[in-house]
């Protein structure tokens, strides 16, 4: 979710980066809410509404991990 820019400059990098497969939305409120300060940002969230976020790049193999450990609790 895309958050402190316009959204003129975010259809831009969806063009350029090919990412037009996939929905995209923004809401800086959900950023404010979250304490997402910064892009990328991965915030998880347990079947009990419990949160986790990583401001950091996730390559495949940690992605994966984060996925099976949330799935897991």
């Amino acid at each position: 979710m895309a958050g402190g820019s316009s959204t003129s400059e975010y259809a831009s990098f969806v063009e350029q980066f090919g990412l037009g497969g996939m929905p995209h939305l923004t809401d800086d409120s959900l950023w404010a809410r979250f304490g997402v300060s910064a892009q990328p940002a991965w915030l998880f969230v347990n079947q009990d509404g419990r949160s986790r976020l990583l401001v950091t790049m996730l390559g495949a193999d940690r992605l994966e991990s984060e996925i099976e450990n949330l799935l897991s609790q």
